[in-house]
């Protein structure tokens, strides 16, 4: 079935023409309204010509399709789509793997400043981190300017686990991207640009 907000609006046989059930299914065509059906987006997708179905609505679009907050968690969620299966297969669960590769590459950090990069609160950040400290995976060490504050790091065994996991979001990545349809050119500026918001906000005082 094609569930879409214009069906409803536009008839249900324009809504079968339009999905290729019945009729010519051209776009440009008139429902029973007499209203010409424009090519436009799904009510619950943003992806064009999902479910094999095109996309058509006599209204303009709404206004989380044009709400940056909004595409960018949509995006994410749609990159990450697939891969919680093979953290589940790990052993592990998706704050666990935000902590893991976060200190993958990283110097040790403080628990506050590693609980912003995993979009998380400082204290379920702490509790996870002792579940990782109890398994092997990483270690609280004393801060070098103030010994009073700990920091966390990898151990060689959280390294080992968390390496063939980081190989694999890299593939999964590559997959979704093309998959979605974005140029390979393109995917390092959108990095880019991604990577630079975030170092602003993260500089910013407020």
């Amino acid at each position: 079935a094609c569930r879409t907000s214009w069906a409803a609006a536009c008839g249900p046989s324009a809504a079968r023409r339009a999905c290729g059930v019945g009729g010519s299914g051209k776009s440009g065509t008139a429902g029973r309204s007499g209203m010409v059906i424009v090519p436009v987006m799904y009510e619950n997708s943003l992806i064009l010509g999902k479910r094999g179905c095109p996309p058509h609505l006599s209204m303009p679009p709404r206004f989380v399709h044009r709400h940056l907050p909004y595409l960018l968690a949509r995006a994410s969620h749609a990159l990450w789509r697939g891969f919680e299966p093979q953290l589940r297969a790990a052993g592990i669960n998706s704050l666990e793997w935000r902590i893991l590769a976060t200190l993958s590459d990283s110097p040790p950090l403080a628990v506050g400043r590693l609980a912003l990069e995993v979009l998380a609160k400082q204290p379920t950040v702490t509790k996870t981190l002792d579940r990782l400290e109890a398994q092997g995976w990483l270690q609280r060490v004393a801060d070098d300017r103030d010994g009073r504050r700990a920091q966390v790091q990898l151990t060689p065994q959280g390294q080992h686990k968390v390496a063939p996991l980081l190989q694999a979001a890299q593939a999964h990545e590559r997959e979704r991207l093309r998959a979605l349809g974005v140029p390979e050119a393109e995917q390092a500026g959108l990095q880019d640009w991604l990577l630079a918001l975030l170092q602003r906000h993260d500089q910013s005082p407020t």
